[in-house]
């Protein structure tokens, strides 16, 4: 395997690439990483390979005829696609190091100063982002694909079975991993891998991996798909609970009907006052019984009405009425709350977060429990769910749509 980079900055690599895994294989000769300077493709004294941008700007844009002659003596050595290192660029993935680690020759294009011209991204023939942030330079990009393609050359790991169990080599993250002592502070290592029983290890460690995925990346789950086995694992696990907190006078039948439709455990009525929490109470108690989810029991079923005293007794069943903002909880069976408000009108300086990524972000198992809020002081709330957009204003929709929207979102998994 043949690794080209063109890059303004020949003396980046030699230092990381000599370490570890990829120095031994790159001195075993499975891999050859060489640089190219554009610069030696210049023609003036001062070697320019930047100029200032047509239309004005901050910055420099590196020239197209010194990098593109750079990349056509990668060219000349050898067949394999030109990929250009940019923020812009499609975001980078373990398919990628497969693919690439199949063939034979690579061409890393690693770019400085504001960017590139648009002449050059037209004339390569990939264009990559290692995530969604700025670098000072390509070249540690180059440095992550150099890593993660070498890492996949025959020969390079010692155990050939650790690719195929890599985060992402199934569309999954990685089962938990566990090393001596036994016990660590408390926390034992999980029976299921001291047995020694094989099936049971393959099973546990698969399951394992769906319910992480599931927890910090439910969108890799969303692209992957489940089979019918992989769906009953996780119904069998049970999805991570959603929470719902709004003032008392919002909730009618729509929003406890969508709630328990969602598996919501808890619906947090924040009432104003005892009479608030009254005329709460009268309005559950005239909902049919059969579809109150405040009634269980056999006498839900023989009721169609339940008398408002008998409802008020079960309020704890699903919906929990608090006196005020300050008691919503931040813990829910043991797990952290995170809340998140969506509001049609929220404050200019709201925090925005994506549902999933928050979530995925956390790094916590297990996964913190999201409770969509509405109404609530902006010194109650984590953040702000993206605002409804449509041809339809959001204050024009039933609280109850709006609520089931945002939960959509939060299911993740769907």
């Amino acid at each position: 395997m043949k690794i080209d980079v063109v890059t303004l900055f020949p003396e980046f690599f030699p230092g990381p690439l000599a370490t570890g895994l990829v120095g031994k294989a790159l001195a075993a000769g499975r891999a050859a990483v060489q640089t190219i300077d554009p610069r030696h493709f210049t023609h003036d004294r001062h070697r320019t390979v930047d100029d200032t941008p047509y239309g004005g700007g901050g910055g420099m844009v590196m020239k197209p005829e010194p990098v593109m002659a750079a990349v056509a003596a990668a060219r000349a050595q050898g067949a394999g696609p030109a990929v250009l290192l940019s923020p812009q660029g499609r975001p980078l993935a373990q398919r990628d190091f497969e693919r690439w680690a199949a063939g034979t020759h690579l061409i890393l294009v690693a770019g400085r100063y504001e960017g590139y011209d648009e002449r050059i991204r037209t004339r390569c023939d990939e264009e990559i982002s290692i995530g969604d942030f700025v670098l000072t330079g390509g070249e540690y990009a180059a440095l992550v694909i150099i890593d993660g393609v070498i890492r996949l050359l025959p020969g390079t790991l010692g155990n050939k079975d650790c690719p195929e169990q890599d985060s992402f080599a199934d569309g999954l993250l990685e089962y938990p991993h566990y090393t001596r002592p036994v016990v660590y502070e408390g926390d034992p290592v999980p029976e299921v891998l001291q047995s020694g029983h094989h099936q049971r290890l393959t099973e546990w460690r698969h399951a394992q991996a769906l319910l992480r995925t599931r927890a910090r990346r439910p969108d890799l789950l969303k692209r992957r798909g489940l089979t019918p086995s992989e769906a009953a694992i996780l119904a069998t696990a049970g999805s991570p609970p959603r929470l719902v907190a709004m003032p008392a006078a919002l909730i009618g039948p729509g929003v406890l009907a969508v709630a328990a439709a969602y598996g919501v455990p808890a619906v947090f009525a924040v009432a104003s006052g005892a009479d608030d929490r009254r005329e709460l109470e009268a309005r559950l108690a005239n909902l049919p019984a059969a579809t109150c989810p405040v009634r269980e029991g056999p006498r839900s079923r023989k009721h169609r009405r339940a008398p408002p005293a008998t409802v008020a007794d079960d309020l704890g069943a699903r919906v929990r009425v608090l006196e005020d903002w300050a008691s919503l909880p931040t813990r829910w069976d043991g797990r952290p709350v995170v809340r998140w408000a969506a509001e049609r009108r929220p404050p200019l300086d709201a925090v925005f977060v994506d549902p999933g990524a928050a979530l995925a972000a956390a790094g916590t198992e297990p996964a913190p429990v999201p409770c969509v809020v509405i109404g609530a002081p902006a010194d109650r709330v984590d953040g702000y769910l993206p605002v409804i957009r449509g041809a339809v204003p959001e204050n024009r929709l039933p609280v109850a749509s709006v609520v089931g929207i945002y939960l959509d979102r939060i299911q993740g998994e769907g």
